[in-house]
């Protein structure tokens, strides 16, 4: 499919070239092309006489007006080419380029060309995705969910596009939250059997452990009181981890690998800290305690020195903790570890999602990444956000070590996974969330999740309807791959309209990929669903912007044309954010 925007950043630098038109400075320059805020300025608006304006200090508009003239003369596609603001180029495309990019995009479908062409390097690169990654404690909450959803939506924009991409949980089975979920099975087993064991303080007292406890016992009666530690230990990861694992195939996410922290992660760390000190990025001392934060006599060190990451030298604030002085290794070691052996397999392009909670910790991965691999490897590193559940305005309380929190069972009895997929990218991942159960039902326009699907729903009853009632003319448009069509009759404004939002497609998933941006891709189907209804409702206030016209075979057969590219698109943008387009409602 064209991406119209490319077209028109090729054109205007091959004028500037062919035309020797300040040519000898395009090489050093990057102009935008993109849509206009306001409707009413044109189709695209481009800031190359502003980009220009700086390097040969003259006046923006005067640039601007001299590369109207020039773009009217040289691109037949524009109507008009305008100067608006402190320098902008607008430009007003003709009904023609709309027309032809209809019928070249059905056309490409119908030979099963790729809707999306994607650039071919982009096949030798793989991505590294870490997302989710919650500890092996109990099953997944709302907040989890809204994390495993960006970062499953995340891997389909960026495959859609071209990239080869792992996705990877890694699994936190090592250090003391494992010894408290240990601790508190144990609790719950020898309770089952009569034992009066006080339940540990720092436990996880949610029902969930009691059906492992049960689950437990009817596999192992009471044979595992005088078991080790550790075998209570396995049972308890492995449980969590199926728990975990159901829930991931009911939201529709996959994982490539789940990597143990304990038996694949922490056997590296000290070749990482090798590789580190043979650097000269490690030292002893002490730091400074943080700002703000008390320490209590009893937690007080003696003066051992600390093992210490020279992070500042790569952009970090603060240089970080790697061994405290009691010898115990901070969170941070284990980041180390990790990125080290994302590097030693080959993965020089990470991705990593983060919880709200961790945003403290994009630096010092950021730094550890660079130390790791001598710059090589990129990270970008990304904090998803706090999600709110809500039913009739109140919110649900939830918290994981109280045992009351929402999981996936009880989000999924009031919604789809559909449903609940397209809530959890209505906002950015770096802004909180709210989600009110109530509205997810609501059919109306004020729900976007209904509309969007009606929309398609619609769509599909008109192609129906057109197969049964107007069978030749249908068969004859996809028998002559539409060379037939008239696209010439699609003229009227909300037709239009319609094209030019299809038209934006390749641009948006771009832009979602580039930017790591899943919900672009929702507010484009928004806009696409929008500017359906809207050719929808113009024919149920006038007859002859009908779909069907009985005794107009030509304008019928350009308009199902047009729906069925719409229901192409629309179909498309849901699958590649992992939703079934419904056909009927």
């Amino acid at each position: 499919m064209q991406n119209i925007f490319a077209i028109v950043r090729d054109d205007i630098r091959n004028i500037i070239t062919d035309e020797n038109i300040y040519s000898h400075l395009f090489e050093d320059i990057n102009f935008v092309v993109e849509i206009p805020n306001n409707k009413a300025h044109g189709d695209i608006a481009v800031n190359i006489a502003m980009v220009l304006a700086k390097l040969l200090k003259k006046n923006p508009r005067d640039l601007a007006a001299q590369l109207c003239l020039e773009i009217s003369k040289n691109l037949s596609y524009v109507e008009s080419a305008d100067v608006a603001g402190p320098g902008f180029i607008n430009l007003k495309i003709k009904n023609l380029f709309w027309q032809d990019l209809l019928k070249k995009t059905l056309t490409n479908y119908r030979n099963h060309l790729k809707l999306y062409d994607a650039p071919k390097d982009r096949s030798t690169k793989c991505i590294h995705i870490e997302f989710l990654s919650a500890n092996p404690t109990g099953p997944m909450h709302i907040g989890h969910i809204r994390c495993a959803i960006v970062g499953d939506v995340v891997a389909k924009i960026l495959k859609y596009t071209g990239y080869k991409v792992f996705c990877e949980y890694y699994v936190n089975d090592a250090g003391k939250q494992i010894d408290a979920l240990t601790n508190s099975l144990f609790s719950r087993y020898c309770n089952l059997l009569g034992k009066d064991v006080v339940f540990p303080e720092d436990g996880y007292p949610g029902n969930y452990l009691i059906d492992i406890a049960k689950r437990l016992y009817d596999e192992k009666k009471d044979t595992m009181l005088s078991a080790k530690n550790e075998d209570f230990k396995e049972f308890a990861i492995n449980s969590v981890m199926e728990l975990i694992k159901s829930d991931l195939d009911k939201l529709k996410v996959k994982f490539d690998s789940f990597i143990s922290e304990k038996e694949d992660v922490y056997p590296k760390l000290q070749d990482a800290l090798d590789l580190l000190e043979s650097k000269n990025l490690l030292y002893r001392g002490l730091l400074d305690n943080p700002k703000g934060k008390v320490i209590n006599s009893k937690d007080k060190q003696d003066d051992t020195e600390q093992l210490i990451f020279k992070s500042k030298k790569f952009g970090d604030d603060v240089d970080r903790v790697i061994k405290k002085q009691n010898k115990e290794l901070t969170y941070f070691a284990g980041d180390i570890a990790y990125h080290y052996h994302k590097i030693k397999r080959g993965f020089n392009n990470l991705i990593l999602f983060l919880g709200a909670d961790h945003i403290g910790y994009n630096n010092r991965i950021k730094a550890a990444t660079s130390a790791l691999s001598d710059n090589l490897a990129s990270i970008r590193v990304e904090n998803v956000q706090l999600v709110k559940l809500l039913k009739n305005g109140s919110s649900y309380k939830m918290s994981k070590r109280a045992g009351n929190f929402i999981n996936v069972d009880d989000i999924l009895s009031e919604m789809s996974v559909d449903e609940l997929r397209i809530s959890m990218l209505l906002k950015n991942h770096d802004t909180n969330l709210e989600i009110d159960v109530e509205n997810i039902k609501n059919q109306s326009k004020e729900n976007p999740i209904f509309y969007i699907q009606y929309s398609h729903a619609r769509a599909c009853s008109v192609l129906r309807f057109a197969k049964e009632k107007f069978n030749m003319e249908f068969e004859l448009m996809e028998k002559t791959k539409y060379e037939s069509v008239d696209f010439s009759l699609l003229k009227e404004d909300f037709e239009i309209d319609v094209i030019k939002t299809i038209a934006l497609f390749p641009k948006i998933i771009d832009h979602a990929a580039e930017n790591l941006s899943p919900h672009k891709i929702v507010y484009y189907i928004i806009s696409l669903a929008n500017s359906f209804h809207r050719l929808w409702n113009a024919g149920s206030e006038n007859k002859n912007m009908h779909f069907i016209i009985p005794d107009n075979a030509p304008i019928t057969i350009a308009r199902i044309a047009l729906v069925q590219c719409f229901s192409i698109i629309i179909s498309e943008s849901l699958n590649i954010i992992g939703v079934k387009p419904l056909e009927q409602m």
